[in-house]
């Protein structure tokens, strides 16, 4: 049997859901074949968005320190571990 390989792709402040962030977890996936990719959320639906009209906050009023300070280094931390597990437990990679 061969090893399964994957990737864990770490978005920026985007997030994983930015246009620049699913075309490079395509062409790591692509170039890389065969390999899994998981770019995990890990600011749970609310990365960093500077409102035009606001310089320095986002639309709910947060500078970026703030913003920042609701994603913990911990829980990130054990988003990403969880996504790990994931990776090998739902899609069989044997190494990250």
């Amino acid at each position: 049997a061969s090893e399964v390989q994957g990737v864990l792709l770490l978005s920026d402040v985007r997030g994983c859901f930015h246009a620049d962030t699913q075309a490079l977890a395509d062409k790591v996936a692509f170039e890389c074949q065969p390999v899994v990719v998981m770019a995990p959320d890990l600011f749970r639906g609310m990365p960093w968005e500077e409102d035009v009209n606001r310089p320095g906050l986002n639309s709910q009023g947060n500078s970026y320190e703030d913003w920042r300070a609701t994603h913990s280094d911990e829980r990130v931390n054990a988003d990403i571990r969880a996504a790990a597990a994931v990776l090998r437990n739902q899609y069989g990679v044997s190494s990250i």
